[in-house]
């Protein structure tokens, strides 16, 4: 099965990819293994598919996914650090929007590095003005229906474009295609990479490698501010969330800090703990609203009763499965947990508790399982020097996923798995542990709506502004 539906629906409705490279997107038929499909005739270098997913995992899911992570880190920390904000508490009119612009700004410049919002200064803004659009975009509105929305995409087009030339007019000819190749303005070797392979593509112009990389931005911040905003919220809505979270930074701390970095706390340790772990895959579970669409390339297959020919799509929801009362554990008749509510502790089994975890208590997973159950004291990596130690023992709590297989899943799943999945994460905790870190905050407002518009696009997006004070610890 292949996910090419949503692809070409997405470059082309939602990133405005021009109809001629649509149009060779669709017909590249071999798939993406390093061989292709037996019946395929895609000449190697059009097997866009493929050569854009094998890129991606190189970039962010392999060795450059850890100076990538970095990267991020120094500038969202970088971002907090000097914000005007000092002692006493500061009003401020919305939450989301202030968490957005933090993470859409770190995020550029660690993929895409400084020039192109130095290019390009109205970025952030026309971003999130499109991006608030872009459900109606996947519908297929037309421009007069929607022309604002339109006028915001063609911008945010505009911008990438303006930085492409910039890219092509500074990069060196002679520059490694194998590590990560950072440079502070022109970006990460993976954007430099992604402009040589698209040159070998004749359907691939100007504005295809705009939609395109779009379409790459949008993927490493909308869902991934979304998540951001949920995640906070719901802590700080939680006052033993919110206690729970300050005790894992507290046991991160680092007793030796770096000097010449911005983090006093050892990342990978906070985000080990099994506390951040629940509440991140609670988060995900209960405000992931993705439409995984498949379809059948050269066969037709068989499943139960059922036939789905080649070529028919197929859809399956993540917001069902993550509510189906079925599958998962809503607590006991004296303290209850309904799946429409937030439970940070959903996630973590218990050994003395057989109640406890994910699952229903008494479900007996009918698929295989990709995620075996930890023991306590497996659950944490080897303490590095310099770090606090966290006691694990065997009646500690610990995170688990065991028996979630096709339950949980918010960046679906096979071979078309969201392979930018790894810095997502990295991305929504270290913007938790970095507002922890430097700031005290409280909500003053009411809670958000839900944006019912965004379902089927990924993580649900927030309605309504919340009202929140801030100041510096």
């Amino acid at each position: 099965m292949t996910n090419k539906i949503y692809r070409v629906l997405a470059v082309s409705n939602m990133f405005g990819m021009p109809a001629k490279a649509k149009d060779f997107l669709a017909a590249d038929d071999s798939g993406l293994n390093s061989k292709p499909h037996p019946t395929s005739n895609v000449k190697p270098e059009h097997r866009i598919d493929y050569l854009t997913h094998v890129t991606l995992l190189r970039f962010i899911s392999g060795p450059g996914l850890k100076p990538l992570v970095s990267r991020f880190k120094e500038m969202m920390m970088g971002r907090f650090a000097s914000q005007d904000i000092f002692s006493e508490w500061v009003e401020m009119p919305d939450f989301y929007s202030f968490l957005k612009v933090q993470i859409f700004n770190a995020s550029v410049e660690a993929m895409c590095g400084s020039q192109i919002l130095s290019l390009n200064p109205t970025f952030c803004e026309d971003f999130w003005k499109f991006d608030a659009g872009l459900p109606n975009l996947a519908k297929g509105y037309p421009w007069w229906l929607i022309p604002s929305t339109y006028r915001a995409r063609d911008r945010c087009l505009a911008h990438v474009k303006k930085w492409h030339l910039f890219l092509r007019e500074h990069s060196s000819r002679e520059e490694s295609e194998d590590d990560d190749g950072f440079d502070p303005k022109l970006g990460a070797g993976l954007m430099r990479y992604r402009q040589k392979m698209w040159s070998k593509m004749e359907a691939i112009d100007a504005g295809a490698m705009a939609s395109e990389d779009l379409g790459m931005l949008w993927g490493a911040n909308a869902n991934s501010a979304h998540t951001a905003f949920w995640l906070v919220y719901e802590v700080l809505r939680s006052p033993s969330a919110t206690l729970g979270v300050r005790d894992a930074l507290h046991s991160a701390q680092a007793q030796e800090p770096n000097p010449s970095s911005r983090l006093h706390f050892d990342f990978d340790l906070f985000c080990s703990s099994p506390l951040i772990q629940s509440i991140y895959a609670e988060t995900l579970r209960l405000r992931s609203s993705m439409l995984i669409m498949r379809q059948l390339s050269h066969k037709d297959f068989s499943l139960n009763d059922w036939l789905i020919p080649r070529g028919q799509a197929v859809g399956v929801s993540t917001y069902d499965a993550h509510h189906a009362e079925k599958f998962w554990n809503t607590g006991s008749e004296d303290d209850p947990h309904p799946l429409n509510e937030f439970w940070a502790e959903r996630f973590l089994v218990y050994p003395e508790d057989s109640s406890s975890g994910p699952l229903k208590p008494g479900y007996i997973p009918k698929l295989k399982q990709t995620h075996p159950r930890p023991r306590p004291s497996s659950s944490l990596p080897p303490q590095p020097a310099g770090t606090a130690a966290v006691a694990a023992s065997d009646k500690a709590p610990y995170f688990s996923i065991d028996g979630l297989s096709g339950i949980w899943i918010p960046y679906g799943g096979g071979q078309n798995i969201c392979p930018g999945r790894h810095f997502a994460k990295q991305e929504i905790l270290l913007t938790l542990a970095s507002l922890f870190s430097y700031f005290e905050i409280e909500l003053t407002g009411p809670g958000p709506d839900i944006d019912w518009r965004t379902y089927g696009t990924g993580v649900l997006a927030p309605r309504n502004s919340v009202r929140f004070r801030i100041r510096r610890r």
